[in-house]
């Protein structure tokens, strides 16, 4: 997804809803650019020197790079699959390393149902919390984003159930972080989020699994036994629903589609999703 960012300004109708979003946004930061960005208003900007306080809470999920984040209560690294809590009225300030820079994504909440959630003791106690690239937690963001986006009737009531998902997922994490087969679950949840970001792209799947320090054959055994199909089919999986998201909803070529989507051929392309879908894609479109 591009960068983008989006203020937002409920209504009394949506605040009453209890939950709302105020902002949304991603931005990648490349090493050695100015962080943060000037774009945004002064309520949000601030200078590393001088830290922040918000009037709402946020939730920042660093997915790529290395940073730096600092409460009053505690200093810490920023790694790949850390989300940072950041609460009304707390003082705050991160930035990305000059030499590697970083991509976020982030949201801004308010309401009383999301104090309700977020005053949950496991929440208070972490500044942030590290639990890793999962594609579940990706997703719910990019589906914030969309709905941002395009800002159609209702988007905020919508948008709330990603947000209790998020919060709940970061509970869940907490809650089980010291469970026995932690390891082998954040594995597949690694493997999976590398998946999702090159799915139009060929992935060699012992790649994958030689950068986790694990043989190909236990890579493989894990990822069906967590995800009941095989690495290469949940590629696929994911290249035909992004095509059918876009057969649907956008007014692209087949050509198009099967390109953006990693197929070949358009002929190829539509041999794939009729078998695999059970209808051509000219079929669903119509």
């Amino acid at each position: 997804m591009n960068d983008f960012f989006k203020y937002l300004a409920p209504n009394s109708e949506e605040k009453n809803w209890g939950i709302y979003l105020t902002v949304a946004g991603c931005a990648k930061i490349a090493p050695g650019a100015i962080y943060p960005p000037g774009k945004h208003p002064s309520g949000y900007h601030f200078r590393w020197e001088n830290g922040r306080v918000l009037n709402e809470y946020q939730l920042v999920y660093i997915t790529e790079g290395e940073g730096i984040y600092e409460t009053r209560r505690e200093k810490m690294v920023v790694r790949p699959g850390t989300v940072m809590l950041l609460h009304p009225g707390e003082w705050h300030r991160y930035k990305p390393k000059p030499t590697k820079g970083w991509s976020e994504m982030y949201i801004g909440i308010g309401g009383e149902v999301i104090q309700r959630l977020m005053s949950h003791p496991m929440l208070t106690k972490f500044p942030a919390i590290c639990c890793g690239l999962k594609e579940n937690v990706q997703q719910s963001y990019h589906r914030i984003f969309r709905l941002v986006q395009d800002e159609k009737p209702g988007f905020q009531l919508l948008a709330s159930g990603e947000v209790v998902k998020l919060i709940s997922m970061m509970l869940i994490h907490l809650k089980y972080q010291d469970s026995d087969e932690k390891p082998a679950a954040e594995f597949i949840e690694n493997s999976k989020f590398l998946i999702q970001q090159n799915f139009d792209q060929k992935i060699d799947f012992q790649d994958i699994a030689k950068s986790m320090n694990i043989g190909y054959s236990n890579f493989r055994k894990l990822f069906k036994k967590y995800t009941g199909i095989s690495p290469s089919h949940y590629h696929l999986n994911l290249r035909l629903i992004k095509a059918k998201e876009l057969l649907i909803h956008s007014d692209k070529t087949m050509k198009e589609i099967a390109w953006e989507t990693g197929f070949s051929s358009e002929s190829y392309f539509s041999r794939i999703f009729k078998d695999k879908m059970g209808q051509s894609p000219s079929t669903l479109r119509k």
